[in-house]
C-alpha cells in the first residue's frame, strides 16, 4: 500500500500538526464507524488524502457521499474491493471539483462512480498501473447524468460485466475526458449488458465536446480479443450530442453495431 509519504510526515512532524492536508487512515473493513471509509469521507476536510493501512474488501451498505473539494482517496490496484449489498450508488462526487480516486475494484454498483450537478475537473485512476479503477459486476459501470459535470478526466479505467451500459454521459455531461492516447492511460468498456458507451441528449440539455482517446470499447484490454458489449460499442443519440471525438479507438466485437 501507499504508506510511504505517510511514515514520512508521521516521522518528521507532531501528529498535533496534521491539521491541513492529512493523511487519513482506513483502518477497518467495516462499512461504516471509527477507522471506516464511510468515516474516513464523512469526516475529511479540503485537500485531505485518504489511504488504506492494508488490502480489504469493504461491504458497503449504502452510498458513500464525497461533498468537499480536493479529497484523494487512494488505493493499489487490486488490493482495495468495495462492494455492494444491492444497486445502489457506489462512490457519489457530489458537486465537488479536484477530487481523485485511484486504485479501487468497485463490485455491484448501480453505477460504481457517480458524478451530480457540478462535479468538475475530478480525476478517476492515473497513469500508474496501481491506479488503475475497476468497475464490474452492478448496473452501470460510470455516469455523468447532471449539468455542469464537465471536465473530469478518466484514465486507467476497467468497465465490464455491468447489466447495463459501461459509460453513461448525459443531461448535459460535457468537456469530459476518457483515457489520453496512451496504452497506460487506455479505458476499457466491454462485457456489458447492454452498450459500450452511451451520449444522450432525452432533457435538452447538450451532451458535447466529451473526448475519447485511445480507449477500448468491445474488447480486452489488449485490444486484440473481442469481448464484445451485448448491444453497441457506442451510441449517439439526441440532437444534443455534438462534437464530440473518438480518437485512436478500438470499437469491435459487438452485439449490434
Amino acid at each position: 500500500m501507499r504508506l510511504s509519504r505517510l511514515l514520512n510526515i508521521v516521522g518528521a512532524l507532531p501528529l498535533l500538526a496534521l491539521s491541513a492536508n492529512a493523511q487519513v487512515l482506513v483502518t477497518t473493513p467495516a462499512n461504516a464507524g471509527p477507522g471506516s471509509l464511510r468515516e474516513a469521507v464523512a469526516t475529511a476536510t479540503v485537500g485531505d488524502t485518504i489511504v488504506f493501512v492494508a488490502p480489504m474488501t469493504i461491504n458497503l451498505t449504502s452510498s458513500i457521499i464525497v461533498g468537499v473539494n480536493g479529497l484523494v482517496i487512494e488505493g493499489c490496484y487490486p488490493d482495495v474491493r468495495l462492494n455492494a449489498s444491492g444497486l445502489f450508488p457506489g462512490i457519489e462526487l457530489s458537486g465537488v471539483t479536484g477530487c481523485k480516486v485511484r486504485g479501487l475494484v468497485m463490485e455491484g454498483f448501480n453505477p460504481a462512480l457517480g458524478f451530480t450537478t457540478g462535479a468538475n475537473g475530478n480525476l478517476i485512476g492515473g497513469l500508474n498501473p496501481c491506479d488503475r479503477v475497476e468497475a464490474r459486476l452492478g448496473g452501470m459501470g460510470i455516469a455523468l447524468s447532471d449539468p455542469g459535470t464537465d471536465a473530469n478526466v478518466f484514465l486507467n479505467v476497467k468497465v465490464h460485466q455491468n447489466l447495463y451500459n459501461g459509460i453513461y454521459l448525459r443531461n448535459g455531461a460535457s468537456h469530459n475526458q476518457f483515457g489520453d492516447g496512451s496504452l497506460a492511460g487506455t479505458v476499457n468498456s466491454h462485457n456489458n449488458g447492454m452498450n459500450g458507451v452511451v451520449l444522450e441528449d432525452i432533457t435538452g440539455a447538450s451532451v458535447l465536446q466529451n473526448h475519447f482517446d485511445g480507449c477500448l470499447i468491445g474488447t480486452d484490454m489488449s485490444g486484440m480479443a473481442g469481448t464484445g458489449n451485448a448491444l453497441s460499442g457506442v451510441v449517439l443519440d439526441g440532437a444534443g450530442v455534438i462534437d464530440n471525438v473518438f480518437r485512436e479507438c478500438v470499437i469491435s466485437g459487438n452485439g449490434t453495431n
